[in-house]
C-alpha cells in the first residue's frame, strides 16, 4: 500500500511539482490550497501518512494549521516548506512535533529523501511500540497460565492427591487450549510485523537520484 501524503500549498503549480516528484517515488498524493480544506478531510476521519505544508497560506498558517492537526490526535509526520527559518518557526516545530523544516529553493530530491526517511522512522518506531504490546500480552498469558498450573497443583497437594483429577484435567485442557491460541496470534502478528520492518528497511535505503 502506498504512503498517502496531504500537500498544503496555496500554489497549484508548486503543489503540482512536489505532487509529481513524489507520485514517481511511490507515494499517493493529495493536494490542498487551504488549510481549512484540508481540516475538513481530516475531520471526516480520512488521515494520511505524512504532511508537507506551506508556512505562509491564505487563511490558517502551517503552524497554526499543525496546532489544529495535533490538536485532533493526528501525531504523522510533518515537512514545513518556508521562504526564511526561524529561531521562532524552529522552537515551534519542536514543540508541535514537526520532523523537518526546508527552505525555499530546495531541490526536490530533497523532499522526496526527507520524506521517505521520517515516514519510516515514524513507522519503525509505531511498530516497534505495537511489538512491546504484543510481547507485554504475550508476558500477562504466560503469567496467567504459570498462575493456573500452581493454584491447580497446589489445591492437589492440599487435598493429599497423588493424580490428577477430573476437574484438574479439564482445567488444565482449558487453559492450554487458551494458551496455544493466544502463542498462534502472537505468532502470527509477529510475522507480519517483521515483513513490514524489512519493508520499512528497504523503504529506508538510499535511493539513486537517477531512480524514478
Amino acid at each position: 500500500m502506498k504512503d498517502q501524503v496531504y500537500i498544503i500549498e496555496d500554489d497549484g503549480d508548486v503543489a503540482e511539482t512536489y505532487s509529481q516528484a513524489l507520485t514517481r517515488h511511490g507515494f499517493a498524493c493529495v493536494s490542498f490550497k487551504t488549510a481549512e480544506a484540508c481540516l475538513s478531510v481530516v475531520n471526516s476521519g480520512d488521515w494520511p501518512d505524512a504532511l508537507i505544508v506551506d508556512y505562509r497560506l491564505p487563511g490558517l498558517s502551517g503552524i497554526e494549521f499543525m496546532k489544529e492537526i495535533r490538536g485532533l490526535g493526528l501525531q504523522c509526520p510533518a515537512i514545513i516548506i518556508t521562504g526564511a527559518r526561524t529561531d521562532a518557526l524552529t522552537l515551534e516545530a519542536i514543540t508541535l512535533n514537526i520532523q523537518s523544516i526546508i527552505e525555499k529553493p530546495f531541490a526536490m530530491e530533497l523532499i522526496v529523501q526527507k520524506l521517505s526517511r521520517i515516514i519510516g522512522h515514524y513507522k519503525v518506531m509505531t511498530l516497534s511500540s505495537h511489538l512491546l504490546e504484543e510481547f507485554r500480552y504475550f508476558t500477562d498469558c504466560a503469567e496467567h497460565l504459570i498462575k493456573s498450573y500452581k493454584d491447580h497443583i497446589h489445591e492437589l497437594e492440599s487435598k493429599g492427591l497423588k493424580s490428577k483429577t477430573d476437574l484438574h484435567t479439564l482445567i488444565i485442557q482449558k487453559q492450554s487450549s487458551k494458551w496455544e491460541k493466544e502463542l498462534n496470534r502472537s505468532r502470527h502478528q509477529l510475522q507480519e510485523l517483521q515483513l513490514e520492518y524489512q519493508r520499512l528497511k528497504k523503504l529506508n535505503e538510499p535511493k539513486s537520484s537517477n531512480t524514478a
